[in-house]
């Protein structure tokens, strides 16, 4: 490979690294602020308890465990997937920076 053919293998080892991990960000960033939202909730929901709690309410408290319980579901759930797909993400972008490592070791050798 010469240095041009190395500047555009770069360039589009670079563009397909983009591609699949531009996605793979995006839904990380969204499961960690479902993830920050569900825990106000859940914040709300147990601060909901307590008063209840307070109150006596057993009406009131049925319905605050269940959507609690509910919550804590939705919050386990998300953090399973974003572990998933932070390992994904891991994975591929070593994968990618191993190639452009790979790369530059030849440009290192043709220069």
């Amino acid at each position: 490979l010469n240095k041009k053919e190395i500047r555009r293998v770069r360039s589009e080892i670079i563009k397909e690294r983009s591609k699949i991990l531009t996605p793979l960000e995006t839904r990380i960033a969204q499961i960690e602020e479902d993830i920050e939202k569900n825990d106000e909730e859940l914040n709300k929901l147990n601060n909901s308890m307590i008063e209840a709690s307070h109150q006596q309410d057993g009406k009131k408290i049925g319905e605050l465990s269940q959507s609690i319980f509910k919550c804590k579901s939705t919050i386990d759930e998300l953090f399973n997937e974003l572990e998933q797909l932070t390992m994904e993400f891991d994975e591929k972008n070593n994968y990618f920076e191993s190639r452009l490592s790979q790369l530059e070791s030849s440009a290192d050798i043709i220069n």
